[in-house]
């Protein structure tokens, strides 16, 4: 009997579970609300999107990425980054012989897919596969207020290709630091800018340089090879090996206190990589951000939209009683979702 394929979720796959789950639907819900626009069903039944959410389908085709995204009712940017995501699932198999399928950048090039020469002392690669699914970045929460300011400070600096850092204030937790960084990633994505070549490394619970810097490199060449005993120099000259020449982004996340990050930062930035990182702690590279609560009016807004009811329609005490609930969590990102979406239950 031949083996079941291992399930493998693509970038793709994640986002179309998170916004399906998100919409409320269940996996025949979706297959229903999908119509070619008369009356008969568009010709997608809920194990075809089963399939599609584990990654034993791979490649969607155009129309059904445009089905699921009506079905789903996506936003604007939601639609660009979902097809961006199907996009890059196109494959292309040589047709002279019986060579698998590569997953191709957006360049076409699949040389990084490659074998190379193995040394004996070499740290083996993780799978190319799942190397693919960490480089991708997590959703967008369903609602993203505010944040004007901090955003044009960090996309500006992004753009310039500079080490800029987010912290939070006083070291809390939940007040949306990486939202900021994918939201600004989305941001330039939309502009053309670092599309196919943006890595996102989650840094929690590692405090070697040595095991980040290869969990970088390997983001862009999953086949890559370092020997456990490289120096700084040698990882220095890989990384430049790797990416200089081009404009690629390596957002590291929730850096620990214990990472040398200079270290980390050091060949990356030889390489003229554009660095982006994230902690709750002090940043010793880098420009650097200090993320402060949201304001009240922020905070009342966000409140609101887990409410599910826009503030224009909150009746008698209730602009007040909002108010109170987000003033006594202190305007803190995650815990006003929480309560309002245990408000709305």
């Amino acid at each position: 009997m031949a083996a079941r394929p291992q399930e493998n979720k693509t970038p793709f796959a994640q986002l179309l579970r998170h916004y399906r789950i998100r919409a409320g639907l269940t996996l025949d819900m979706l297959a229903e609300n999908i119509t070619d626009g008369i009356s008969r069903p568009g010709g997608l039944t809920a194990k075809a999107i089963q399939a599609l959410e584990s990654g034993t389908r791979r490649t969607p085709r155009r129309d059904t990425v445009e089905k699921l995204a009506d079905a789903l009712a996506l936003t604007d940017d939601e639609r660009t980054r979902f097809r961006r995501e199907a996009d890059k699932l196109r494959v292309k198999r040589n047709k002279s012989n019986d060579t698998p399928d590569v997953l191709l950048t957006p360049a076409g090039d699949a040389s990084q897919y490659l074998p190379r020469p193995s040394p004996a002392d070499a740290i083996a690669p993780e799978a190319v596969e799942q190397a693919v699914d960490e480089s991708s970045f997590p959703p967008l929460p369903e609602h993203f207020v505010g944040r004007e300011r901090e955003l044009d400070w960090l996309t500006d600096r992004l753009r310039r290709g500079i080490t800029t850092g987010i912290t939070a204030v006083k070291g809390i937790g939940g007040v949306g630091k990486t939202s900021l960084a994918t939201k600004a990633v989305e941001i330039l994505q939309a502009e053309g800018q670092y599309i196919g070549a943006a890595r996102f490394v989650m840094c929690q619970g590692k405090t070697d340089p040595f095991q980040v810097i290869c969990d970088v490199l390997r983001r862009f060449e999953p086949q890559r090879l370092i020997p456990s005993d490289a120096t700084d120099g040698q990882l220095r000259d890989t990384a430049c090996q790797i990416l200089l020449n081009k404009r690629v982004l390596v957002v590291l996340d929730n850096i620990e206190p214990g990472l040398d990050i200079e270290r980390v930062v050091a060949p990356l930035q030889a390489a003229k990589a554009t660095i982006l990182l994230t902690s709750r702690g002090y940043l010793s590279a880098g420009e650097c951000l200090d993320l402060q609560l949201l304001a009240t009016d922020e905070a009342r807004k966000l409140f609101c939209l887990h409410l599910g009811k826009a503030i224009g329609n909150l009746v008698e005490d209730e602009p007040a009683a909002v108010t109170r609930i987000v003033e006594n969590l202190g305007n803190h990102t995650l815990a006003v979702k929480v309560v309002a979406l245990y408000a709305r239950s």
